[in-house]
Order: C-alpha cells, then structure tokens, then sequence
C-alpha cells in the first residue's frame, strides 16, 4: 500500500502525454483491428449463424439471457 501513495505523490505526477502516446501506439498498431486479433464476433453475428445452422444460440425459455457471454 506504501508503494501506491508514493506514486501518488508531487514527486512522481501522471503523465498523461506519455499514456496519450502508448494509447495511440496501441490504436495505431496495424493487428488492432484485425478481426481475428483479440476480438469475438458481434452479438448479432453469432446469432445469425447459429440460426443457419439450425441451433438457436440463446434459449427462447431464457428471457434473462442477453447474449453478453458474461
């Protein structure tokens, strides 16, 4: 816990132009919106092809199920 409020401190402030910079490394990187990078189909998506496939991906019985995957 010592260690926490020492980063906290005048001594060591945020630098926020430095997380601005990795964040923008990271959004730039060229496997950041690659679909198969990371990512899991939409919603909407998977349903669709469960449906092609005969199965339904949500129950109809389960009206508590949102399809989150949480």
């Amino acid at each position: 816990m010592e260690s926490a409020r020492n980063l906290a401190s005048p001594e060591h402030p945020h630098n926020f132009e430095a997380q601005k910079e990795v964040h923008q490394q990271i959004r730039n990187d060229p496997d950041y919106d690659d679909w198969e990078y990371g990512t899991e189909p939409l919603p909407h998506e998977a349903w669709i092809a469960a449906r092609e496939r005969g199965a339904a991906a949500v129950p109809d019985s389960d009206s508590g199920a949102g399809g989150t995957g949480v």
